[in-house]
């Protein structure tokens, strides 16, 4: 079967929707597969047998989620203008290809889904997307439009489907697929360059440093915990102001804070094998790709939410013991939480690693069978 994927980031980003790609690209390497990949960014993490094809990928904001005026109307617009610039060429690419299913890493590529509309005229191919992101509630009625060119969905969890059927309506096909995960287990010599007393625990956050991801409000309130037991590690890029001020919060912190900067292939470095919570810290509840590699690597969460939040999310319940929540935009609660941690001292306990490679290609190659009858 001949697959093509489409993507707004590279493979090689560290980031959940590249990690996730690079995953599947391996995971499914049975199919004939072609990736159209970001032409700014190096696409290195691809087997050989995977055509990599570059194009401006068109980007459209229309996730939840705050974005600066120059990402919005500067990076977002010249994206767009750039693909439909080049769409001849990108059209080339689809009539030489011919696959039998386009994939979609994410809805922020709905101007794709326009081209497909087009190209349907001609040949046949079924449409599949993967769902990532939370979308944004309220939803213009084009990109409503674009968004149900699709045959069926792929919703990477029960909280970004139930905001897609509130933004968008209820779809005629879909499943809810978790994202590809393997546990990793702590590597001698410090993880991902990270060296930290072995008894200390240690709590982490991982992704992009920006406002409304909570993370320095986090940094502040751990910066003023009296305790020596604990580390909070920082692992990501983002904008400078926040580089900055996470660069003082390090620099005050008497190495209660750690920042690692961007590393890539985080799980694979053994880095979630050594850490004992990951925190996460948006104004919503939310899970994505860091928590999942913590739990899989038989680490501990605490997320914003409440704890009726495991009843929407069947997957999150099956860790259920390992999961804990306070209220969003409570970093007081948040951090009450961990000190109730630090006294209660660091788990013996082995920990137990997961995969759910298997189930995760069993799952996609049902839906790519299902999508070509």
């Amino acid at each position: 079967m001949k697959v093509m994927l489409v993507s707004h980031v590279s493979p090689d980003s560290i980031y959940g929707a590249g990690s996730s790609l690079r995953q599947h690209m391996r995971l499914l390497g049975a199919h004939r597969l072609t990736l159209l990949s970001p032409v700014h960014k190096r696409a290195e993490s691809v087997d050989s047998g995977v055509e990599v094809k570059r194009i401006f990928s068109p980007v459209t904001y229309n996730n939840d989620a705050t974005h600066s005026l120059f990402r919005v109307w500067g990076l977002s617009l010249f994206s767009r203008v750039a693909f439909w610039f080049t769409s001849p060429w990108v059209l080339y690419q689809l009539f030489r290809t011919s696959p039998d299913i386009v994939h979609l890493n994410s809805l922020v590529l709905s101007d794709f889904l326009l081209l497909l509309r087009f190209y349907r005229l001609f040949r046949k191919v079924s449409i599949v997307s993967h769902v990532r992101e939370m979308l944004k509630p309220s939803l213009s009625a084009w990109q409503k439009f674009l968004i149900l060119t699709c045959d069926h969905f792929v919703f990477i969890d029960k909280a970004v489907q139930l905001r897609f059927f509130s933004a968008v309506g209820a779809p005629k096909d879909f499943d809810i697929v978790q994202n590809p995960f393997k546990g990793s287990v702590e590597v001698a010599g410090g993880a991902a360059g990270l060296v930290v007393d072995p008894e200390k625990q240690v709590f982490a956050m991982a992704g992009r440093i920006e406002n409304g991801k909570g993370v320095l409000e986090i940094c502040r309130a751990f910066s003023e915990l009296e305790s020596d037991a604990a580390v909070l590690v920082i692992v990501g890029g983002g904008a400078p102001s926040c580089l900055e001020e996470i660069a003082s919060l390090v620099g005050s912190s008497q190495g209660r804070i750690v920042y690692l900067g961007e590393v890539k292939n985080l799980q694979e470095t053994g880095f979630f094998g050594r850490v004992d919570f990951l925190i996460r810290g948006e104004p919503f509840f939310c899970t994505g790709r860091t928590v999942y590699e913590a739990l899989y690597s038989g680490g501990q969460v605490i997320l914003p939410g409440h704890p009726n939040n495991l009843d929407e999310d069947g997957i999150l319940a099956g860790f259920r013991g390992s999961v804990r929540f306070y209220a969003p935009n409570d970093f007081s609660g948040l951090m009450a939480i961990i000190r109730e941690q630090l006294h209660n001292g660091k788990s013996c306990e082995p920990r137990d690693t997961r995969s759910n490679y298997v189930d995760y290609s069993d799952l996609l190659n049902t839906i790519y069978s299902k999508v070509t009858k």
